[in-house]
């Protein structure tokens, strides 16, 4: 999985550092099924929502929604095309990040699976692995981890890609 380096003139408005120097030396995937990075047009710049200083670091399917970065706090939120309300992903990027390669290798190994019990079990597996990485990754219910794992239980991301 490449990942996308932000540039250190994008990420400067991240006041917290680990999140700003993660952001610029390793980056997030480029491209994933839940996740495209990409930096906003014009350079960027935080944007003001819910009284929270966000800076956009891409999107999911559509491009519509945002996954952003809290620059006070480094938490990793998404905000959907349809609904602006914030939901909290990630404690930082750098969970971020390995939630969604978890998310990957996990899903990739039941490509094609089709069992309701085994994608239960699956969807189980994949929570517990979530929460191994990042607590706070299924702290909302309803929330962004927690509605994936229900996608996963009801087959949603076991496309047979061959």
């Amino acid at each position: 999985m490449d990942n996308h380096r932000y540039s250190i003139e994008y990420v400067a408005c991240v006041r917290n550092s680990a999140a700003r120097d993660y952001l610029s030396s390793v980056g997030l995937p480029v491209e994933h099924v839940l996740f495209s990075a990409s930096e906003a047009a014009g350079g960027g710049g935080s944007e003001n929502t819910e009284g929270r200083d966000l800076l956009k670091l891409g999107s999911g399917g559509d491009g519509d929604d945002a996954y952003c970065v809290d620059c006070e706090t480094g938490e990793v939120l998404y905000r959907g095309g349809d609904d602006p309300s914030l939901f909290s992903v990630n404690s930082s990027p750098q969970k971020l990040s390995e939630c969604l390669s978890v998310f990957e290798i996990e899903t990739a190994r039941s490509a094609g699976e089709d069992d309701p019990e085994t994608l239960e079990e699956l969807a189980e597996l994949l929570g517990r692995s979530l929460g191994e990485i990042d607590p706070s990754a299924l702290q909302d219910d309803p929330g962004f981890w927690r509605s994936i794992l229900f996608d996963v239980a009801i087959g949603d991301y076991m496309d047979d890609e061959s």
